[in-house]
């Protein structure tokens, strides 16, 4: 080999080493620029969230006298100013040290609810994972009227908390010490006993990098700090009343195999999974509970509480619904007694099927029967 090019080789291999070195060591030093950028902002935003809710809180007072409203309304006019400037000052940071020119647009805010919501209180479970001291207790104390409340000041916390409680909605920080909110989220969503539990992440992060990573996670809604408590609250009832829809939309299908419509893949797989096994034993009268948790491959109380956050019938109650809508089915078909029906369907009284049939759908199985024919 010519020595010549054997030198210019190893030359142009010092030089990409070092120019490779140089640059991550560039790409480090960026990244930890943004991430103190991200640190400070968050910093900023929740002390900020604490002065615009409570601000908007006393402004929908329509008692207020005047001159009180129109101090509040200067402390608010100033506090969007701050938060404006904090934006432009962080938006205009990270861009500058990304160099690059494609961040010029910042995307809005992710699904926003309709507000025009009915205002009577829930028998709901909410769990905040805060680790501000002050906001989890705002957000607490503006919600507890509604709600019942679990607080957590870090998501490892919260997430032994969720498995436990099993609340109806969570809502985290995306910044706290020990667990994050995302690594929270994605927990959640990933574990067969909680992954139907809505999750509303709180953040300073409003780049649509950070909102996809939220995303990502399995987060339901991705709210930027500060943000009003009327919004915050919209977005729960929302997430609750979209989960009551599904129900007894699920409950009020006729034709079997039901079809569940549920959003995360898990809870979906869950469904058919029990309803299959359901309509396998169905002539089965002894069908017991513990039978098809056993063949569910899961513990009587996990089958019980996510069989019941997702549907709001138990176990047993369950069954007697897949039973009857069954049985609704052969009675449409003709060409069997009723008691042939109530028998095939795992009922051993027939007499006791007719009334659950009735209270079940209205009209006695022996009428169903009659129409059909």
């Amino acid at each position: 080999m010519n020595p010549l090019l054997y030198v210019l080789l190893v030359l142009g291999l010092l030089v990409w080493m070092i120019t490779w070195f140089y640059m991550r060591r560039k790409e480090r030093k960026t990244r930890e620029k943004i991430a103190s950028f991200e640190q400070l902002a968050h910093d900023i935003r929740t002390p900020l969230t604490l002065i615009k809710a409570p601000l908007m809180d006393l402004l929908a007072n329509t008692n207020l006298p005047e001159d009180s409203r129109s101090k509040l309304e200067l402390m608010k006019k100033h506090a969007d100013r701050l938060h404006l400037l904090i934006n432009q000052v962080k938006y205009v940071s990270t861009h500058s040290l990304l160099h690059e020119g494609d961040h010029s647009s910042r995307p809005s805010d992710i699904g926003l609810p309709d507000l025009s919501l009915p205002s009577e209180k829930f028998p709901f479970t909410i769990l905040i994972a805060e680790d501000h001291q002050e906001l989890r207790k705002y957000l607490s104390s503006n919600l507890k009227d509604s709600y019942t409340i679990l607080e957590a000041e870090n998501g490892q916390k919260a997430l032994s908390l969720a498995k436990e409680q099993m609340p109806d909605i969570i809502v985290s920080d995306v910044m706290m010490p020990i667990m994050g909110g995302r690594g929270l989220c994605t927990h959640i969503k990933e574990n067969i006993e909680t992954s139907h539990i809505p999750v509303i992440l709180l953040t300073v992060l409003d780049s649509l990098d950070a909102k996809l990573k939220g995303i990502g996670s399995g987060a339901d809604v991705y709210l930027e700090k500060p943000f009003e408590m009327s919004v915050l609250k919209a977005y729960i009832q929302n997430l609750i009343l979209i989960r009551q829809r599904l129900k007894n939309k699920f409950l009020h299908q006729d034709q079997l195999p039901l079809k569940a419509e549920y959003v995360h893949p898990t809870d979906h797989d869950f469904m058919e999974k029990i309803i299959a096994l359901i309509i396998l034993h169905l002539d089965d009268a002894n069908l017991s509970v513990d039978l098809l948790c056993q063949e569910m491959g899961m513990s009587r109380p996990v089958v019980f509480r996510k069989l019941k956050s997702l549907t709001g019938e138990n176990i047993q109650g369950f069954i007697k619904i897949i039973r009857l809508k069954k049985a609704k089915e052969l009675l449409q078909q003709g060409g069997k007694t009723v008691s042939e029906i109530a028998y095939e369907t795992g009922f051993s009284n027939p007499k006791y099927f007719s009334t659950s049939f009735k209270k079940h759908f209205g009209q006695r199985p022996s009428e169903l029967l009659f129409n059909n024919k």
